[in-house]
């Protein structure tokens, strides 16, 4: 009897070192299947930028890609709205009020019809409007970009300032664009869209 005993204890060691082993295998290949792969201490991601420790629990997401696009602040984050030109007008466009501090790291703009003015201009400026110092602070590298320059359909990266100090927003914060053209025979300027990109700051 007491054989008996002792043998179903292994048995049963046996089994439960097997269900762990299975469990740890599955989690292993998902793990690799969405890119990860087996490290010293747990899982990394092949590109090295996400770590998971098992020894000590999830450990939080290491945001700093090899690319430096990433910088800690958390992952990207998308708002796009709507712009129209008017002729021989001065047409706003707000995008969006901060809720948080975050940092502005891309501005994109397109246009079905672009603007078009044989005897004027049609330009764009993208400001952001400091709260705390009551200022407007240019987001671009220059005042304002031409839209008569860009292609029809076609998505225009926009240079950014180069103080980065304007790029990060506070709570509170509201960015803006404005659209002027200043003649009326201006045509196109329809269907038009701005997408801003940023990081949330810690």
């Amino acid at each position: 009897m007491r054989s008996f005993n002792r043998l179903f204890i292994v048995a049963a060691i046996v089994i439960l070192v097997m269900a762990i082993t299975s469990t740890a295998w599955a989690a292993g290949a998902v793990l690799s299947r969405k890119g990860f792969k087996a490290g010293t201490s747990g899982f990394e991601s092949k590109g090295g930028n996400v770590s998971i420790k098992t020894a000590a629990g999830v450990e939080k997401a290491n945001m700093a890609a090899a690319t430096g696009e990433l910088t800690g602040a958390g992952p990207k984050h998308y708002v796009s709205v709507p712009l129209g030109a008017t002729a021989n007008a001065t047409t706003y466009t707000g995008v969006f009020v901060a809720h948080r501090a975050m940092t502005i790291t891309k501005a994109s703009v397109a246009f079905v019809a672009v603007p078009a003015s044989t005897l004027g201009t049609a330009t764009l400026a993208l400001t952001n409007y400091d709260l705390s110092a009551t200022t407007d602070d240019n987001l671009l590298s220059t005042a304002t970009i031409d839209l008569e320059g860009l292609t029809n359909k076609t998505a225009s990266d926009l240079t950014l300032t180069a103080t980065s100090a304007d790029l990060v927003l506070a709570d509170g914060d509201y960015v803006y664009a404005t659209i002027i053209s200043n003649n009326a025979d201006m045509t196109g300027g329809t269907g038009g869209v701005l997408t801003l990109e940023y990081t949330l700051q810690q």
